[in-house]
């Protein structure tokens, strides 16, 4: 899809919807219950409206797990890493494919773990599809923990339901740690307990009894602050929005979005220095606010980011230089020199999307301070997270008329 967007004055209150990485969560737990003990959990705070192909993905994923049937993944990083040791620990015989840059993306420490148990294990090339074939035995596991938070909160799946008890053992220090929080927190209100401590060397580890039944219960899946930025983003760039349905109190590291906005707001034109290696989702509309603000912001330890649904370094860079403004891309990071206050963006050209959500909404943000239209390409990409994205954007007043690609 391409739409031509426009430099325009948002208005109005926003909800924020659900949060994608809570749901996948807290689906992922209910089937468990579900599927081990035949226990229905209520989940509120979700409609259809908000599924995003993520969280298909996710939902059919469970059921094909029960049906031991092939497991596409789509384009689901979490779906793919969440999902392959619970069927592990399941044990059986299971194919994962997926599309996009998802084929490509790593499962190598699963693999080792797989070659280490002698679990019968396929891919291609290293990648998807994935066929295994076996049984997740307990375990001292020793992983990284600056690769994927994803694997760690997998295993923290898969874990509770082996015989033995396990020890989780991080070889790094930990990245993303607050997904990893929130993934205790969602397996505990499903009745898992992980509990965290310290090896001998001083590596952090989480100790994840064996033979735990997870419970069915009534989980109301609250707003979520990866979408939500996009919104305080805009805010940031004066546009009159009040953004509700968020919990203050939440786990989510993206909250950290609205410390990054009044900082910019409060001490515009000084230098930032952004470290990323928590929030990494958070770095295409940081990219845009930064452009913004007339000083120097660098965002560091954000090497992870080449292996999104793009190389988010690379394609924001890419967006934000296309339009006018000035962005220098590093190895692990970025450097932006924002405008001067109060000028905008040039505009006036076309840019893609990378077949990237999160790109497409910064390029939606961004587009509102650009003194000449932009036409992005692939805009239906926000439908990985966030599919009625541009419904709410043209209902506060934005600009976003969709071409005819013929």
């Amino acid at each position: 899809m391409k739409i031509e967007l426009g430099k325009t004055t948002l208005s109005g209150t926003v909800i924020a919807p659900p949060s994608k990485s809570m749901a996948h969560r807290a689906f992922i737990c209910s089937a468990l219950a579900e599927l081990l003990s035949g226990e229905k959990s209520t989940l509120t705070g979700i409609s259809e409206k908000f599924l995003s192909e993520d969280l298909k993905a996710t939902m059919a994923a469970m059921k094909n797990l029960k049906n031991k049937k092939e497991i596409f993944c789509n384009e689901s990083g979490s779906t793919l890493r969440f999902i392959v040791p619970v069927a592990a620990a399941l044990g059986g015989e299971y194919t994962f494919s997926g599309s996009g840059r998802l084929v490509m993306r790593p499962i190598s420490a699963y693999i080792d773990i797989f070659n280490e148990q002698r679990i019968y294990n396929k891919t291609t090339n290293g990648g998807l599809p994935l066929s295994i074939k076996g049984k997740l035995k307990s375990d001292h596991f020793k992983i990284a923990g600056n690769v994927s938070s994803q694997y760690i909160s997998g295993l923290m799946f898969a874990l509770p339901l082996l015989d033995g008890d396990s020890v989780l053992e991080l070889t790094t220090v930990l990245e993303s740690r607050p997904y990893v929080d929130l993934t205790i927190e969602v397996l505990k209100i499903f009745g898992i307990i992980i509990e965290e401590g310290r090896a001998e060397n001083g590596n952090t580890c989480f100790h994840i009894k064996g033979n735990q039944k997870y419970k069915s219960t009534d989980y109301e899946i609250e707003g979520d602050y990866s979408q939500a930025a996009f919104w305080e983003g805009a805010r940031y760039l004066g546009m009159n929005l009040d953004i509700q349905g968020l919990n203050q109190s939440s786990k989510q590291g993206d909250r950290l979005i609205m410390d990054i906005s009044k900082d910019f707001s409060n001490r515009q034109g000084e230098d930032f220095v952004i470290d990323a290696s928590n929030v990494p989702d958070l770095v295409p509309i940081i990219t845009v606010m930064a452009a913004f603000n007339s000083g120097k912001t660098e965002i560091v330890n954000a090497a992870r980011l080449r292996l999104k649904e793009s190389d988010r370094l690379a394609a924001i860079s890419q967006v934000i230089n296309t339009l006018g403004g000035n962005v220098k891309e590093q190895k692990d990071g970025l450097l932006i020199t924002g405008l001067e206050r109060g000028q905008n963006l040039k505009g006036g050209a076309e840019v893609r999307s990378f077949n990237d959500h999160r790109i497409a909404m910064a390029v939606a943000v961004a587009a509102l301070r650009c003194d000449e239209p932009v036409i992005l390409t692939g805009a239906e990409s926000v439908n990985k997270s966030y599919p009625n994205f541009w419904e709410v954007y043209r209902g506060i007043g934005g600009i976003a008329n969709e071409l005819d690609m013929g």
